[in-house]
């Protein structure tokens, strides 16, 4: 049996389970986060750039604390496939993210996870070089264990999968994970997605993951990218090039007017008395 047919066998069996306890719950909605739960975002319609391209410098340049992307530690959640050879299932982040030979990319551990920025409508797009075999994935919108996932695993005979999943509590709903897509990544590619109107894009090279996908709950949160452990291990990847920057309104500046001001002629200076020619 290929690891299709066991991963849609595990799928629908573990979809029937959570099926019932969300129906035991009536799939009652989340209570709000509260304020100082809810990740600040001060992300504008200016690009930010979360990763420059930089000369290569030998060994491993760790990021700081001024660095527009970070590790993230002792980090977990549930994914929609636990007990999978190859699927997310549970995530347990152990390794780190830094600079080697100018560009971002995992140096230790299996499932490594780098938070990118807190967002609401947003665009992301990078260049990022995939190869080999293994698992990777990216988390929007979250925030207090509610958000998305996309993941994407490279098989040595079944092509690479993408998935879509929304989670509550830190545990995936079954239920909502679709495969999206095969695709295979190969190499250097340009990466963009966006989130507007609560619809995700994502396009690879040339290539449409997803168009204007609806994510009927999502909410502003936190953007991460990372590495999750497989049969084959996590997929090497290397991000080149990454930046972000708000969509949607902004404030109208105003107008300038075509029309230049009249110059004001200056004023002949008052003759002081005693002083006829007014020096």
């Amino acid at each position: 049996m290929t690891w299709i047919r066991s991963l849609t066998l595990l799928v629908l069996v573990s979809g029937i389970t959570a099926a019932k306890t969300l129906a035991q719950d009536e799939l009652v909605e989340p209570a709000p986060a509260e304020a100082s739960d809810v990740p600040t975002v001060t992300l504008t319609d200016k690009w930010s750039i979360l990763v420059n391209p930089a000369k290569p410098r030998p060994g491993i340049i760790e990021f700081t604390e001024k660095s527009p992307i970070q590790n993230v530690d002792e980090f977990t959640f549930v994914g929609p496939m636990v007990g999978h050879p190859f699927g997310l299932g549970d995530f347990a982040e152990d390794g780190r993210w830094a600079t080697v030979q100018g560009a971002a990319q995992p140096v230790e551990g299996k499932s490594a996870l780098m938070h990118l920025e807190a967002a609401d409508q947003f665009e992301l797009e990078g260049i990022i070089h995939q190869e080999k075999l293994g698992g990777w994935l990216m988390l929007i919108g979250w925030n207090q264990g509610h958000g998305y996932s996309l993941s994407n695993v490279t098989l040595k005979d079944s092509g690479s999968p993408w998935f879509l999943c929304e989670y509550r509590g830190g545990e995936a709903i079954v239920p909502t994970n679709n495969e999206v897509k095969q695709f295979e990544w190969k190499g250097d590619q340009p990466f963009r997605m966006t989130v507007k109107e609560q619809q995700l894009s994502v396009t690879v090279g040339k290539t449409a993951i997803l168009e204007d996908c609806p994510l009927e709950n999502y909410t502003a949160g936190d953007v991460f990218l990372g590495t999750y452990d497989t049969r084959y291990g996590p997929r090497p990847v290397t991000v080149r090039s990454l930046r972000i920057r708000a969509l949607g309104e902004q404030p109208e500046k105003p107008e300038k007017s075509s029309k230049k001001p009249a110059k004001a002629k200056p004023e002949k200076p008052a003759n002081k008395p005693g002083n006829p020619l007014g020096q």
